[in-house]
């Protein structure tokens, strides 16, 4: 079999000239003002193909107003192979005392078996770790190593958990996020809990907006007032577990083990013009450990949560927020731990065609991609992993994404054409 680990590298600048107008439907490819646009660019709904045949074509639909969907597509035929993509997969395990003994010794198994499929994958290196969290939270080590490599070793990690103490689901992601953060490979999250978190770190800064708060003869009062919990931006915590008090204010972790809500000073606004201040407020555990979740979202993590049991109320709010999408977000509730875990197993090590690289051009704006399977964003650059291709009946298999943009109008304007992208790599 032919190998194609550079099947798309080379530039493929995309001027998509005739579907960026300003007014009116998108027009047809080869339609619209083609002038001064360099021969080597790609025009709209072009495909480029490789020696090996590797094809690839982008296309611009209007949406909107100087709105538009791009639809990337790669086409790898039956006689190429790609390799697979080195991945490094950290379980997050919860083991709390409400896991008790049957639900530890049920999960460790269901990991055992995660991880024994992921080391089938041929062709690629997988990198296993584990993190417990309770009280706190602590990768765990084999002969002083982090990353596991074989059964062997995941069974020994698995081996020193045992359950006792609340629910520190924050503690364990950035646990997690600080043992990926020096990995070059695909990065891969799983979050296992049966609970909602009962502590978070305390934030260095946090703000919000609060509602119920009124004005009575010139005077402004936050007597009855409470923060809208999503309004909440955490911009860093304190990473301790030592429990935060009046004796001791140099603790990092807030809560009991058992309450769903802490309270710390948050910079407030509402809806009364030139009203803002600092005061303690109530909220969830939840929002910061989403918000550690994001932290490692945008490090190019993918997350996946798994609830034990029946997802609902703050634990609900919680496992949705920290996954990568509503795809990646799931309970047993129907099913089993270790069927849910080989289901995912088989998306982390689903054969890729590589990393696509997609920086957008210099008058176009990436929108909302967050609930694209396999995307990522840097800055205004798409990273796309594509997986899971449908295949066609010349043996061949497309791989295909669609993102929004907008445009630059009054740049397009004054050039009749813009680049919808920089060189797009594979």
């Amino acid at each position: 079999m032919k190998k194609a680990k550079r099947a798309l590298a080379l530039a493929l600048v995309f001027a998509l000239v005739a579907s960026f107008c300003v007014t009116g439907a998108a027009a047809a490819p080869g339609d619209g003002p083609t002038q001064d646009v360099p021969s080597s660019y790609v025009q709209n709904g072009q495909t480029v193909t490789t020696e090996d045949r590797v094809a690839v074509s982008k296309t611009a639909v209007r949406t909107g107003e100087n709105a538009y969907n791009i639809t990337l597509e790669v086409t790898i035929p039956d006689n190429v192979t790609v390799p697979g993509t080195d991945t490094d997969v950290v379980l997050v395990i919860d083991s709390s005392g409400s896991m008790g003994r049957s639900g530890m010794s049920d999960a460790k198994e269901a990991a055992a078996d995660f991880a024994e499929e992921l080391f089938k994958a041929t062709g690629v290196t997988i990198r296993v770790a584990i993190v417990d969290y309770d009280d706190s939270a602590s990768v765990v080590s084999v002969n002083g190593k982090s990353w596991l490599t074989n059964n062997n070793q995941v069974e020994r990690a698995l081996d020193q958990i045992s359950a006792g103490g609340g629910t520190h689901i924050q503690g364990g992601i950035h646990e997690a996020r600080e043992l990926l953060a020096s990995s070059d490979n695909k990065k891969v999250m799983i979050v296992i809990s049966d609970g909602e978190p009962t502590y978070s770190f305390r934030p260095t800064s946090v703000s919000g907006t609060i509602t119920e708060c009124y004005t009575w003869r010139g005077h402004h009062t936050i007597e009855w007032a409470s923060v809208d919990d999503k309004s909440l931006e955490f911009d860093g915590f304190v990473y301790n577990y030592q429990r935060y008090s009046n004796h001791n204010q140099n603790g990092g972790t807030l809560g009991d083990g058992s309450g769903a809500n802490t309270s710390w000073d948050i910079s407030w606004t509402c809806e009364h013009e030139d009203q803002s201040g600092t005061d303690e407020f109530s909220y969830s555990h939840a929002w910061p450990t989403i918000a550690e979740a994001g932290f490692a979202k945008a490090d190019n993590v993918e997350i996946y949560s798994v609830y034990i049991g029946s997802l609902s109320g703050n634990a609900e709010t919680t496992m949705e927020g920290i996954a990568s999408g509503t795809d990646h977000c799931a309970s047993t509730e129907g099913t089993s731990l270790s069927a849910l875990l080989e289901e995912i197993a088989g998306s982390v090590t689903s054969t890729t065609v590589g990393a696509v690289t997609d920086p957008m051009g210099e008058n176009i704006v990436l929108g909302d991609v967050s609930g694209l399977d396999g995307v990522t964003v840097s800055g205004n650059t798409l990273f796309w992993n594509p997986s899971n291709g449908e295949s066609d009946p010349n043996g061949s298999t497309t791989y295909t994404v669609t993102y929004p943009i907008t445009v630059d109008g009054e740049a397009l304007k004054a050039s009749g054409w813009l680049k919808a992208n920089g060189r797009t790599t594979f």
